[in-house]
């Protein structure tokens, strides 16, 4: 069987970076879940947050993995934005957070 890893990596390494004027959010949101459901972290990302982890060691490795899929693919001022969050778990539910906001008022919280 292919390693899928190197693939995957590949194919989020050609995606567009999201930006951070929300632009493509909708598309590289599509496309990241995409790439998390064949890295095989996606539901674990997605848990609700009261739902608890238990961290094997390769849970672990795939989360620490998750996270670099999911940072790689902001541009730089996104990503300096965000740099405070140190799990895949709590990055992803900080960008969902940010940019699914429903008023646009809250929307250029992230611009500013």
């Amino acid at each position: 069987m292919p390693d899928m890893s190197v693939n995957l990596n590949s194919a989020v390494a050609a995606m567009p970076k999201l930006r951070a004027n929300y632009d493509n959010y909708t598309t590289w949101k599509h496309r990241m879940s995409i790439a998390l459901r064949g890295h095989g972290s996606y539901t674990v990302i997605c848990q609700e947050k009261t739902d608890p982890l238990v961290l094997t060691p390769e849970l672990t490795v795939k989360l620490d993995q998750a996270f670099s899929l999911i940072a790689f693919s902001l541009d730089d001022e996104l990503l300096d934005r965000l740099r405070s969050y140190e799990t895949a778990r709590d990055l992803w539910r900080a960008i969902i957070e940010r940019f699914e906001k429903p008023t646009p008022l809250n929307r250029m919280t992230i611009i500013r």
